[in-house]
């Protein structure tokens, strides 16, 4: 597997990009110019754009989006994995959360699998969110979409 960091200005693709066509990046391109409400895991329109292309490139799509609702990194995984990129430039304490919550899909029915829950445990996320891509989900409204989504927030853990 090819591992590549596309960077333009403020986008950042990390990943598995070889082989994309240029209509699947200009869209990754778009994801990574979105935002997400600050105090929501992630809006349905959002998590729709997110799922409608990970179905279209048949690879697992995350975002790492900090506090303020600012998408950071956009990853392209494999159609199973999502290997994420060194964060060591974001905060890191043993007491305190990086500040970061990873929104991604999965393309098999599986939830929250242990990949994420280490990832989430390990790299002090404040959020992990996983949504199932399935054809009739792309099918449903926004509003359904966003209620299937599974998601484990570490930091209303007490």
């Amino acid at each position: 597997m090819q591992v590549e960091f596309f960077r333009e200005a403020h986008i950042r693709i990390f990943g598995n990009t070889s082989g994309l066509k240029a209509v699947s990046l200009r869209k990754l391109e778009r994801l990574s110019q979105r935002r997400s409400r600050s105090g929501a895991a992630v809006t349905p329109e959002l998590a729709r754009s997110l799922a409608e292309v990970s179905r279209e490139i048949k690879r697992q799509i995350g975002l790492l989006i900090d506090r303020r609702g600012h998408v950071c990194v956009t990853i392209v995984g494999d159609a199973r994995s999502l290997f994420l990129p060194d964060l060591s430039a974001y905060r890191r304490g043993l007491d305190r959360l990086c500040g970061l919550r990873l929104v991604h899909t999965h393309l098999h029915s599986a939830g929250l699998d242990d990949d994420d829950l280490t990832d989430l445990a390990l790299l002090r996320l404040d959020m992990v969110v996983a949504i199932e891509v399935a054809a009739e989900m792309l099918e449903a409204n926004p509003t359904t979409l966003a209620s299937r989504m599974k998601r484990f927030d570490l930091s209303k853990q007490t």
